[in-house]
């Protein structure tokens, strides 16, 4: 898997030489994203803390809010990854600020919400995650979804409300074993 996030770099590497070419001014912001997020997977979570801070600083800068946004993510990520939850949380918050596209929005209420689950501010995300489960499963991402259910469960439970933890915990349960079954009946033909 490594040769792969070596591979992506220098794909990114390339890209940025072509910068210079390139009279959009986003698009060396969007190559150092890349680069940020490219740099998740292999651990370096201090480089990417870097470079999605300085996307991040750049973008507010030139009144790129979108751009902003995905680095607060990129961000929120590099530093879940470094054990800095505090940090992470208000990055994701950052992020939900800015951002607009529903998946996207989904996959950072569920990283925010991961991270406040097993909190003492569990009870303010039951009903996000709730929000969020029902919006990947429309989409039918039946991975994420019952990944997000395992937290609302875990949520449910730091917030006191234990049947509705075990009811959810056990929905998660199923979920999962169904998308196990069927990506090995895919695997194995």
């Amino acid at each position: 898997p490594l040769g792969r996030i070596d591979e992506s770099l220098a794909a990114v590497d390339r890209a940025s030489g072509t910068v210079e070419a390139d009279p959009s001014p986003t698009i060396g912001m969007r190559i150092d994203l890349m680069r940020a997020f490219c740099l998740l997977p292999s651990g370096r979570f201090d480089e990417a803390v870097t470079l999605s801070r300085q996307v991040c600083d750049t973008a507010r800068a030139a009144g790129r809010s979108e751009i902003a946004g995905l680095g607060s993510a990129c961000l929120g990520y590099a530093l879940e990854g470094r054990g800095e939850v505090a940090a992470a949380i208000e990055a994701y918050e950052a992020a939900l600020r800015t951002s607009v596209e529903d998946r996207l929005i989904d996959q950072i209420r569920a990283a925010r919400a991961h991270l406040l689950a097993n909190s003492p501010r569990a009870a303010e995300v039951v009903d996000e995650l709730v929000e969020v489960v029902a919006g990947l499963v429309a989409r039918g991402e039946d991975i994420a979804a019952a990944v997000a259910q395992f937290d609302l469960a875990v949520a449910y439970h730091a917030a006191g409300e234990l049947l509705d933890a075990a009811e959810t915990a056990e929905t998660a349960v199923r979920a999962l074993g169904g998308v196990g079954r069927h990506a090995a009946a895919v695997w194995c033909g």
